[in-house]
């Protein structure tokens, strides 16, 4: 007979153990959810000792386990709320294993910014932060280890280990988990969700929520691995205005300063900053600039006034704002710009002077830092705070991205952070470092995509990558299928080694990036919206196919495809000859491009698909908002008079539109709520809270040619021309339905002929 205890503290959630100790079984509101069947700690000399026996629940909170050779250790359970389960477990070794019951058919996603597949399951995933494209990498580890599973159970496990460690996820045993932390402490939390959004939402409670950039981040970047002078960046900024391309971003990488890091422009390279920025800003550009946690004794001469190394080091150095080994010295580590010191954010004295140096860059007019690097802390490092650099390995990023936060919080500035580990999205958007040039599958484009999609789901909503690729030269086949990529994720930047100018690739190249740039733009109202949604509900704005579709197993297994929101489905090309397989989920699709409906549930074949398409499918039944595209989202006073700008057009929303027979509701981010119906004949479109000065013009797609079309009850005239403002007109090639509502009350109805 088992032992159940049902205690108040735990209620809704249950514990039961067998009497003969071998597991602790966990549900929730009578709902199985897994059971914990190991604890093991592994000693000095790397042995295991299992655990003997669970016994003695105490008031329902502690379990006392029995190890093999006496000792005790006691496991703590302690209900965070209603929908969080936290399990804790504290031994004398360092060491920590924990084993979970896996159950027949389920399958996990997160873990993480992977870069090999979407599904978790049957995968080794090191906990490890390391520079994945490094001299010293891990073959296994990552930029972003989140150590967070999402079962289609309807739970998720967060697994808290700031050092280093590993999940075993059924890759060793078919029906185990295991997880490891080399840490003395263990931490656990079963988080309950009837679906994955709420799980997430429930793990967004533990780590914090992340953070919407500003409305300006969702425009199109533009970078340099090198800008050799001021030159190079008036050159990428009037350009894109020269070429029609929206932007409003310039990220100006390394080098900039007179060493790595002054936090001091280096004048050889950047005469004037104060009259670049003044005349970036006229053009409707924000400016981040490039730094790392490092401040160098021994500095790489990059371009012309670089100095051998940075001036500010030795103040560092002797304030003790660096690592430190055993003997007190500092612990100098060598990097791909030199040998430095590596801040101690445990430090406040630390923390305190590098606020300072970011506020004072941002008094200046910077408006957001990229925050590289972060994962070369030694393990062997010992911080003020005494902890060693094996036990905040994983937590360093945060430690370093929270401090700049503090800085640019107070200036509202943005900061695009590299690495990361639980709860990195509160501060910053990331990208996903270092990507070669190419369609290989472990360095290239496919793993940028599949990088993307884990990581989203794994608790970073605000993720990109450098369109191109970072490492070596691009082709104009590559940078364009990387900007169809990018293009439908929530931030859009260029950036790489070699030329990634894409008037310098010539006119193609050109024209399908100012298409691209320009479709990117469009959206915004569709990104920022999904962005409030993300803080609302926990639902990442990309999303692997099996998070809509948890019970279709086989959805698990389709990579490089990926939702925008519910409403779009997006399968870039990743291979040089444009062919690729798109599964397509059961319920009806439209071809974004051609308006073709589609049935779902099967797999389709594209061969040999031209260089300016992506495949994009619109679930039926969608409301897409929509924006003209402006050159910038950056409204300042002294912006000049020709630079075309979103609080121009901001008040004026395109709504696309694919009906189907159930009711279609797009809430926006403003609040105000869309809905369409489709009744046998009759086609109604209305707003709810929508601003009375709003203008609206309806893209409806329907394969019919309307008899009558109102608005507020009203006629309205048919008419032949593409602005219909206060009428409407049919293309009958495209199918598609215009109508221009001015001001307003939106409330029209479109009758088809009786049949």
């Amino acid at each position: 007979m088992a032992l159940i205890v049902i205690s108040e503290k735990l209620r809704p959630f249950l514990l039961e153990i067998p009497q003969n100790g071998s597991e602790i079984k966990i549900y929730h509101n009578g709902l199985y959810l897994t059971s914990l069947i190991n604890l093991a700690i592994y000693t000095k000399a790397s042995q295991e000792v299992s655990v003997k026996n669970f016994s003695d629940l105490k008031d329902g909170k502690t379990v006392v386990c029995e190890m093999k050779d006496g000792s005790t250790l006691e496991l703590n359970f302690i209900k965070m709320n209603d929908r969080i389960l936290i399990i804790t477990a504290t031994a004398g070794e360092k060491g920590f294993k924990a084993t979970l019951r896996r159950s027949m058919l389920e399958s996990y996603l997160g873990g993480g910014e992977r870069f090999e597949r979407v599904e978790a399951t049957g995968l080794y995933i090191s906990l490890n932060t390391c520079d994945v494209a490094g001299e010293e990498k891990d073959p296994f580890g990552l930029y972003k280890p989140i150590p967070l599973l999402l079962s289609n159970r309807g739970y998720g496990i967060f697994f808290e280990t700031p050092g280093v460690g590993y999940m075993d996820v059924a890759y060793s045993k078919d029906d185990e988990i295991n997880l490891f932390t080399s840490l003395n402490t263990l931490t656990l939390y079963i988080i309950r969700g009837i679906d994955y959004d709420e799980i997430l939402y429930n793990y967004y409670h533990i780590v914090g929520r992340p953070k919407i950039p500003p409305k300006w981040a969702f425009n199109t970047w533009k970078s340099r691995d090198v800008y050799q002078g001021e030159e190079e960046v008036y050159e990428d900024a009037e350009q894109m205005r020269a070429h029609k391309i929206p932007c409003n971003v310039i990220v100006i990488d390394s080098p900039w300063e007179t060493s790595f890091n002054t936090f001091e422009f280096n004048r050889a390279q950047f005469p004037r900053p104060e009259i670049m920025l003044t005349r970036l800003r006229r053009l409707g550009y924000k400016v981040l600039l490039w730094l790392t946690p490092m401040t160098n004794k021994e500095s790489i001469e990059e371009v012309p006034g670089c100095l051998p190394f940075a001036e500010n080091f030795e103040y560092c150095d002797v304030n003790g704002f660096f690592f430190h080994r055993d003997d007190g010295s500092t612990y100098l580590v060598k990097w791909w710009k030199g040998v430095g010191g590596m801040f101690d954010f445990t430090n406040p004295q630390t923390r305190m002077w590098w606020i300072e140096q970011l506020e004072k860059l941002l008094q200046k007019g910077i408006d957001g830092f990229k925050l590289d690097d972060g994962e070369l802390l030694p393990l062997d490092s010992v911080s003020h705070d005494g902890r060693r650099g094996g036990e905040l390995h994983n937590l360093y990023p945060n430690l370093y991205v929270e401090a700049s936060f503090e800085a640019a919080d107070k200036y509202e500035a943005l900061l695009f952070a590299r690495s990361g580990y639980a709860g990195i999205a509160k501060y910053a958007c990331l990208w996903n470092g270092d990507r070669t040039s190419d369609f290989s599958f472990t360095t290239g484009l496919p793993s940028a995509i599949i990088s993307c999609i884990n990581a989203s789901v794994s608790g970073i909503p605000f993720i990109t990558c450098d369109i191109g690729g970072y490492i070596g030269e691009t082709t104009a086949e590559t940078f364009i299928r990387w900007a169809e990529f990018a293009s439908l994720l929530p931030i859009m930047a260029i950036h790489g080694q070699g030329i990634r100018e894409p008037w310098r690739l010539g006119e193609t190249v050109i024209k399908i990036y100012r298409f691209y740039a320009n479709f990117h733009a469009s959206l915004f109202p569709y990104f920022y919206s999904l962005s409030v949604e993300t803080t609302e509900s926990g639902s990442p704005l990309v999303r692997p196919i099996a998070y809509e579709y948890p019970f279709l197993p086989h959805t698990y297994l389709v990579d490089y495809q990926f939702f925008l929101g519910r409403s779009l489905l997006v399968a870039p090309i990743y291979s040089p000859d444009g062919s690729r397989s798109v599964y397509l989920p059961p319920g009806r699709w439209i071809d974004y491009w051609t308006g073709e409906k589609m049935e779902g549930g099967f797999f389709y074949y594209i061969s040999n698909l031209e260089l300016d398409k992506i495949p994009i499918y619109v679930r039926e039944g969608s409301i897409i908002p929509l924006i003209e595209p402006v050159d910038t989202f950056v409204d300042v006073e002294d912006l000049l008079p020709e630079i075309t700008k979103l609080s121009d057009i901001e008040n004026k929303l395109i709504l696309d539109i694919f009906p189907s027979e159930e009711e279609s509701v797009f809430k926006l981010y403003d609040g105000s709520i869309y809905r369409c119906k489709l009744d046998y004949n009759r086609l109604s479109i209305t707003s709810q809270l929508s601003p009375m000065d709003r203008k609206h013009i309806l893209l409806i797609h329907i394969d019919w040619k309307p008899v009558v079309v109102t608005s507020g009850g009203v006629p309205l005239e048919e008419t032949s021309i593409s602005q219909p403002e206060g009428n409407w007109i049919y293309d009958e090639k495209m199918k598609i339905l215009k109508i221009m509502i001015p001001v307003g009350i939106l409330l029209v109805e479109v009758f088809k002929e009786l049949e």
